[in-house]
């Protein structure tokens, strides 16, 4: 297959590009804008003007890329179609292009689905399962990760005496949760424990990482629902991972649950027991490795989303 992802998000273009390339197919990125998280991508056409010139300009640009693929994959729907509401795609298809839209939270959520999405793609992805309820046609694709290139970490047994690393990432503080996580360590220090909350935002990905593994605790988000790419890549080397899982999201993951389920009521209590629990800590991350594993694997990952081109 010849296949071209357009846009990204939070670097799984990157990774299933990759990984479909390991599987003897063509695969490559195209992105309009740079990434934050400075995630590689192999073309970039920087989109200067505004809407709607913009359009124009990605049409000029785009078509000479896209002739030497069957499959457009376009991650972050609207965002990263070349023509807005999606029009464009009833040319691709014209042209004889497979269309796969990619669905990654904000583009979807608290929405309903494109019609034009429903009509002329030839399929629907979403990353993570909650999202299903905005568009109801679509297929869940777990977001992908190199494991065999994450080494599984761990996490060390403290004494009384030593600090206990908390470890957050938000994308955005608001739906994240952030300031729960924030008053809740700061509620068990003056209580007499020893942690500190390490807040990572706006680094680049490579250094991202480094910094993950120092963890002994990591908060992902307590508000959405499921968990999300941080949390994936700190359950692949073994941490242990507190996340919000809505009661209707329960049904897609393994019991135990490869997270421990938190929310912004119980967050203070459930770091409070990780801090003093290391078993707890070490088992929880071996149960998110082993998740991680079994369903966001990079190659299984990669062999099920050609199977839903064909």
């Amino acid at each position: 297959m010849r296949i071209l992802h357009i846009g990204d998000f939070a670097g799984i273009s990157t990774e299933l590009s990759r990984a479909q390339r390991k599987l003897g197919h063509t695969s490559d990125t195209l992105t309009f804008v740079p990434s934050q998280y400075a995630y590689p991508t192999d073309f970039f056409l920087p989109v200067r003007a505004r809407f709607p010139l913009r359009a124009i300009e990605r049409m000029i640009l785009f078509p000479s890329y896209m002739d030497n693929y069957d499959i457009l994959h376009f991650h972050g729907g609207e965002d990263d179609a070349i023509l807005p509401k999606g029009i464009d795609f009833a040319l691709w298809r014209l042209l004889g292009k497979r269309v796969v839209i990619h669905h990654h939270g904000h583009d979807i959520r608290y929405k309903k689905e494109n019609p034009f999405f429903t009509a002329l793609a030839n399929g629907i992805f979403v990353s993570t399962p909650d999202l299903l309820k905005y568009s109801p046609e679509a297929v869940w694709l777990p977001s992908p990760v190199p494991v065999a290139e994450m080494p599984y970490v761990g996490v060390k047994e403290k004494a009384a005496s030593e600090t206990v690393t908390i470890l957050h990432a938000p994308t955005a503080r608001s739906i994240k949760g952030t300031e729960f996580i924030v008053k809740a360590v700061e509620q068990l220090k003056k209580e007499g424990r020893r942690a500190e909350l390490v807040v990572v935002e706006n680094t680049r990905h490579d250094e991202a990482q480094k910094l993950f593994k120092t963890a002994d605790i990591v908060v992902d988000q307590l508000i959405m629902g499921w968990y999300g790419m941080f949390a994936i890549e700190c359950m692949s080397m073994g941490k242990p991972v507190c996340c919000y899982v809505s009661p209707d999201m329960e049904r897609f993951l393994p019991s135990p649950m490869p997270v421990m389920n938190t929310s912004q009521t119980n967050i203070t209590d459930a770091l409070r027991e990780l801090i003093d629990d290391f078993n707890m800590r070490a088992e929880l991350g071996r149960r998110g490795r082993a998740y991680v594993e079994e369903i966001h694997d990079s190659p299984k990952v990669a062999e099920q989303s050609v199977k839903l081109y064909q």
